[in-house]
């Protein structure tokens, strides 16, 4: 300690004291603690641990606090590193919280606990693949008991970790995630294990044929694939261990393949067909029956009718597509004026165009898709709307697309720039329109007309507007 002297006499009033010489090298040492008092934890001792530099690749802390009231926390911490390769940090925290006064109906005790970990690679390393993690795992009384303003609010805390690899030589890529979600309001945990996707950049496998001396539409039909298989779940943060858990598995395989073209005819029109093609494969499927009696519930409290769900196990194919096509053009037009005339010209640029889909009704008996309650007269359902994929729609579609786009700009003379004669304004950078005719429906073919507007003036402020017009809309005064 340093003590207090007065005129060479020592007095007994000394005050803490200490010389911590800096080093270049690392060094392992205590950490001191801080002193602190809490409302609903009492007083406190708060950080008192110890850093371990175990070496130049990585380290070691152990820290822990603890309260008047009862309160305990305890954390360990490790940081990470190989330079060029790869580095990161990893902490584990446990804490046992008690609030309030101790033997009253206020106090409160429980547990939290938390699994923090951050990795990232040096892009050097790999440059064909990435691995990254950001694992926030945590109970929500972490959060709703935190001391941490910023903390004790967040209602979601997301964890992911990611891999993903270009397969050099292909056209292919791989991506593997790992995603976490906590819902801290109502204690749910979603979670995304694993999420796989292959993917195909767009090919042109019959880039090479040689028909005839210019590309033609066969020469650039491209080809694009998509598939991914996902499990995901959804359950209360305190069964996610349990065995009950694989239950709530929602999992299946999708497969995506676009096929399009373009070619051009009569000089100014472009033409582009496409098809769509996905197949989903699931692993079960659900029969629904409507049991019409009456059931008892509980005493002098009736139910009529009952509906059972049974799942039957086995492997489903469901496949829906579409097929399409559309015509476009661009029309030029241009107005000049007198050149005493400030207003050089005015150019218009419209494009129009016309396009059509299909795509048959999947709610047929052809595809099974589809059934009827059993026990009910009319009332449908999808053998597969629980899928992690969903179910093709049911109807018949058959659109006719038709849109136009135009813009108009203005060039005016500027004779006092010695440099630039004429400078360009947008007068309307965008008009456009867009409505849709099913030829597969029975009544009420026409989609509402929709109306987009855009322009820019000074070039500082941004003017957007848009309407919609529906064709069968009721006036209410009528």
């Amino acid at each position: 300690p340093l003590y207090l002297v007065i005129s060479d006499i020592p007095t007994p009033l000394a005050i803490p004291f200490g010389f911590f010489p800096f080093t270049r090298e690392k060094t392992s040492g205590l950490i001191l603690p801080s002193y602190g008092e809490s409302e609903l934890r009492g007083f406190a001792l708060e950080g008192l641990g110890y850093y371990w530099a175990i070496n130049d690749y990585f380290d070691l802390k152990a820290m822990g606090s603890i309260y008047s009231k009862g309160s305990m926390k305890g954390s360990i911490a490790s940081r990470y590193k190989k330079r060029y390769k790869f580095g990161g940090e990893i902490k584990i925290e446990l804490e046992k919280i008690v609030e309030g006064d101790r033997g009253t109906s206020d106090e409160e005790k429980t547990k939290a606990y938390s699994f923090i970990w951050s990795h990232n690679q040096d892009p050097k390393a790999h440059p064909n693949s990435s691995f990254a993690a950001n694992v926030n795992l945590r109970n929500s009384e972490t959060n709703r008991y935190s001391t941490n303003p910023d903390q004790h609010i967040q209602n979601t805390v997301n964890s992911s970790i990611n891999y993903s690899n270009n397969l050099v030589g292909t056209p292919f890529s791989f991506n593997a995630q790992l995603r976490h979600t906590l819902n801290t309001i109502d204690s749910s945990v979603t979670m995304t294990f694993p999420s796989i996707n292959l993917n195909m950049k767009r090919i042109s496998p019959f880039e090479s044929l040689k028909i005839t001396k210019k590309p033609n539409i066969i020469n650039k039909i491209g080809i694009t694939y998509r598939s991914k298989f996902e499990n995901r779940f959804t359950v209360h943060e305190d069964d996610l261990f349990k065995q009950e858990v694989v239950e709530q598995f929602k999992y299946g395989v999708k497969h995506d393949i676009d096929i399009s073209s373009t070619a051009k005819f009569l000089k100014f029109f472009n033409f582009s067909p496409s098809a769509n093609y996905s197949e989903r494969w699931y692993f079960n499927s659900i029969r629904k029956k409507q049991d019409n009696s009456i059931f008892e519930n509980e005493p002098e409290q009736y139910t009529n009718g009952k509906l059972t769900i049974d799942t039957i196990t086995g492997f489903n194919r469901v496949y829906d597509y579409s097929i399409g096509a559309s015509v476009n053009t661009t029309v030029y037009g241009l107005f000049s004026f007198q050149p005493y005339i400030p207003i050089e010209a005015i150019r218009f640029v419209h494009t129009p165009s016309i396009g059509y889909s299909y795509k048959p009704n999947f709610e047929t008996d052809r595809y099974g898709y589809y059934g009827i309650i059993e026990g009910t007269e009319n009332k449908t359902y999808s053998y597969y709307e629980n899928g992690i994929y969903g179910t093709p729609s049911g109807g018949k579609s058959g659109s006719i697309t038709l849109s136009l786009s135009n813009q108009i700009g203005m060039k005016i003379r500027t004779p006092k720039d010695t440099v630039n004669s004429t400078k360009k304004i947008d007068l309307l950078k965008q008009l456009s329109f867009n409505t849709s005719y099913n030829l597969a429906a029975d009544s009420m073919n026409w989609a509402p007309l929709s109306m987009r507007a855009s322009t820019n003036l000074f070039k500082r402020i941004n003017i957007t507007g848009g309407a919609t017009l529906d064709p069968y809309a009721l006036d209410p005064k009528t």
